[in-house]
């Protein structure tokens, strides 16, 4: 499964609550995260594998592992439409 990369060079980020804010700096722009993708957004600046993230969110909230993985690989692709990750 392919890895990736938050660009910290670009994007800036907050907690808030249990959810959490992101800033673009070069488009101005900021991004709101629900708390799963900003698990899965931390579990990225963390480095950890997707599938590490799945497990760890499937744990937490009791759900199958097709479901997780459907959510985190949703979440990971709406970061990448938004040049939050970088494929390494």
């Amino acid at each position: 499964m392919e890895t990736y990369k938050v660009n910290t060079e670009k994007i800036m980020y907050s907690p808030l609550e249990d959810k959490g804010v992101l800033f673009d700096v070069e488009k101005n722009e900021y991004y709101s995260l629900n708390e799963t993708m900003y698990k899965v957004f931390l579990g990225l600046i963390d480095n950890k594998s997707i599938e590490e993230i799945i497990a760890q969110i499937q744990t937490e909230y009791s759900i199958s592992y097709d479901d997780c993985k459907s959510s985190v690989l949703n979440a990971v692709e709406t970061l990448k439409n938004n040049n939050v990750l970088a494929s390494n």
